[in-house]
């Protein structure tokens, strides 16, 4: 019978284990004592085989366990910061393992000894010791969400035409899924229908989170150059062609000068023959009004304005300047047009 008493593993991992015989009973003396692993102490966890040989060659084996606490742990929580460059975030621990009680240190943050509160993102340290002694170092990294970033996607600018809408995609990343959008025109999805303004889009996620930012829709930006008086046509043949003669009242066609084409129409029912030039890049506009100068130099052609009288007597009358609803007919000249 072999009577033995046993030191566990301070820590766990480490090799701080023995085993001592205290005595035997029975057999005949000398003893010959055997363990697997050849060691009585540095032992680490775990189930040894004990022999005893006396002297008669009698033996006997008893099975020895050296046992550890549980590895300490923090058993952490983490609570990212809510926004991007917020300091709101915390952590939170629960110790367990090793030997109770424990001392607990942190190296950096602020807060209470089983957590920290108003953090942001970044690296903390934490260290426990236990009661036998053994350390536990842990780096609790903190994250959190990345930086809201908006674009403004799939949208034409400038719209084609005057007057014209255009579908606009907001594409938000980053913050926190999903996303809540609203618009200056009310919208409140993604996408927004929208014509020529300047549109604001805010954008907040789950946790409250904003960004903002606005686009600008633009309308062409057409200028009309006007060719008017008896020698309109033979100016506008010269830069454009004999077929500008061809066109007729309030019609209008498409006409190329230096490999860009030029929307002209031409213009109606006054005394002097005319045309009307729509020019949306300023830059090809003043190309055009100096080549019309330097080739309406035979034709002494020359800046001018509308004939305000002219234009009346031609019945060319503009609302709101010559006329509005208040008036009739009659007091408009139009008479002649008029069958009561």
């Amino acid at each position: 019978n072999i009577q033995y008493s046993t030191t566990d593993v301070a820590c766990n991992g480490d090799s701080t284990g023995e085993i001592s015989i205290d005595s035997v009973i029975g057999g005949q003396s000398p003893y010959n004592f055997n363990i697997n692993g050849n060691s009585f102490v540095n032992l680490s966890s775990g189930f040894y085989s004990v022999s005893v040989q006396d002297s008669n060659n009698c033996y006997s084996v008893v099975n020895i366990e050296i046992k550890q606490n549980q590895p300490i742990q923090s058993n952490a929580i983490l609570y990212e910061p809510s926004c991007s460059g917020y300091s709101d975030g915390s952590i939170s621990i629960n110790v367990s393992g090793g030997s109770y009680p424990y001392s607990i240190n942190w190296t950096n943050g602020t807060g209470n000894i089983d957590s920290l509160y108003g953090l942001q993102k970044g690296i903390y340290e934490l260290q426990v010791i236990d009661s036998s002694g053994c350390f536990f170092n842990e780096q609790l990294i903190l994250d959190e969400p990345d930086s809201l970033i908006l674009t403004f996607t799939n949208y034409t600018n400038p719209l084609i035409c005057r007057g014209e809408l255009t579908s606009i995609d907001a594409i938000v990343v980053g913050g926190t899924p999903p996303y809540f959008y609203s618009w200056t025109n009310s919208d409140t999805t993604f996408q927004s229908i929208v014509g020529a303004g300047t549109y604001y889009c805010n954008i907040v996620d789950f946790n409250g989170c904003s960004i903002s930012s606005s686009v600008e829709i633009s309308e062409p930006n057409v200028n009309i150059l006007a060719v008017q008086g008896p020698l309109s046509d033979d100016l506008m043949a010269k830069l454009f062609g004999e077929k500008i003669r061809k066109l007729k009242f309030f019609n209008f066609q498409y006409l190329e000068f230096k490999s860009k084409k030029y929307f002209i129409a031409r213009s109606g029912w006054s005394k002097q023959s005319g045309f009307e030039i729509y020019v949306e890049d300023n830059l090809a506009g003043q190309d055009l009004y100096d080549y019309l100068f330097e080739l309406g130099k035979e034709f002494n052609v020359r800046a001018g304005c509308p004939n305000l009288i002219e234009r009346i007597e031609s019945a060319l009358l503009s609302y709101g300047n010559d006329f509005d609803n208040r008036d009739n007919p009659f007091e408009a000249n139009f008479d002649k047009f008029i069958n009561l």
